[in-house]
């Protein structure tokens, strides 16, 4: 275990402590005064956060502990798992409904979100069912078919619920696992169309995202403004400025922002240390995909490359769509700050998500050893004479 830890990306282990760090204070900062005025103590979220990131830590060291070419051959049962759960959220009825949404299964007195689980189990058994596929992935029924099988009752499950925000994200994800696995881009194009259809058909019976989608095209052509939220994420990141107004002097936080630590607390950030907070954020996460990246092309082999390359494009993906949302570049989708944002589902699993790269990382193969393993496999048998 000892030496194993020693060969993992500590590059990566430590921006994501630093991030975590982040959210801790940012957390703090941007829920004390919500949870004072309803009588719950300043601290009340930062407890929260703190409870999940230390089951995070742990989710952590078990993810970086547990070989990941071991996980993949459980992959099929993790994924059945997921899609139990899927089910489950959506039937049980001591399940957490609120506007006809169900997302949450109740653990006492704690939830879990099951999407949260389900979309790096679906990235694990993707990982092992396209590395599998080698020269067959470039046709549609032997390589492109089975994935897409797999694919779609995760899909399928999560809109029901609805979380059109997550499905989007496995949507994209999954995309662009096809590619970096070799599927040619006209299948994924065409896939990729229907799926897009079916989706806004099943937005057709959830009136509050057929309202928002509605709403955020209006104002794009100048005919509504926008959303309250983001509205007020705007003003506070206007009033942000360079170096910000200081951290804990957020004025948005205080009752114009409805829940700041939660989905918004980037504006948050950047109304209390400015762009340059913001430009921090965004640099660490550049540099954590880059470490994500870097693993995935160390991998010493298809399966940890798609798998390092999966769930590193996740997280990723969940940051710019944040961003996005607080600056009025997307509709608003309840996609949380990766490390950052208050959550216990969201946390825990992207921690183990780092976990499993971390363990990836301390098995990575560099081009030299590549080069050296190829020059032994090229090079041919002597044959001497017995004397």
């Amino acid at each position: 275990m000892f030496d194993q830890f020693k060969k993992i990306d500590f590059k990566l282990l430590i921006v994501v402590m630093i991030l975590l760090g982040i959210g801790l204070v940012m957390v703090y900062s941007a829920g004390a005064y919500y949870a004072n005025e309803r009588g719950l103590g300043s601290a009340f979220f930062l407890k929260q956060q703190l409870k999940h990131m230390i089951i995070g830590v742990a989710g952590l060291f078990l993810g970086m502990y547990l070989n990941y070419q071991a996980l993949q051959k459980i992959a099929p049962y993790v994924y059945l798992l997921a899609i139990f759960l899927l089910i489950w959220v959506l039937i049980n009825p001591a399940g957490i409904a609120a506007l006809n949404v169900r997302r949450w299964i109740r653990i006492g007195s704690q939830t879990f979100q099951p999407s949260e689980f389900a979309k790096y189990a679906l990235i694990l058994f993707l990982s092992v069912v396209l590395s599998s596929k080698n020269s067959q992935i470039h046709e549609f029924t032997s390589g492109l078919l089975p994935a897409l099988v797999i694919i779609a009752p995760v899909l399928g499950l999560i809109l029901w619920q609805p979380n059109l925000g997550t499905a989007t994200m496995i949507m994209l994800v999954s995309a662009m696992m096809l590619i970096a696995a070799g599927s040619l881009q006209k299948h994924i194009l065409i896939v990729g169309m229907t799926a897009f259809s079916v989706v806004l058909v099943i937005m057709q019976r959830v009136n509050y995202q057929t309202a928002r989608l509605k709403m955020f095209l209006d104002q794009v052509v100048g005919k509504h403004e926008p959303v309250w939220q983001v509205k007020q994420a705007l003003a506070g990141l206007a009033s942000g400025g360079a170096t910000g107004v200081g951290l804990g002097d957020s004025v948005q936080k205080t009752g114009p922002l409805p829940q700041a630590y939660d989905d918004f607390i980037f504006a948050v950030i950047g109304e209390e240390l400015g762009f340059l907070g913001v430009a921090a954020i965004l640099l660490l996460f550049l540099f954590l995909f880059l470490r994500a990246f870097k693993i995935a092309k160390e991998a010493p082999d298809k399966g940890g490359q798609l798998l390092a390359f999966g769930l590193g494009t996740m997280i990723m993906l969940y940051f710019l769509f944040n961003a996005a949302v607080v600056v009025n570049l997307v509709p608003v989708t309840g996609l949380p700050l990766p490390f950052i944002s208050h959550g216990g589902s969201a946390l825990i699993m992207n921690m183990v998500a780092i976990g499993v790269l971390l363990n990836i990382s301390s098995q990575r193969v560099t081009k030299s050893k590549r080069r050296t393993y190829s020059s032994k496999r090229r090079q041919p048998a002597v044959r001497g004479r017995v004397r």
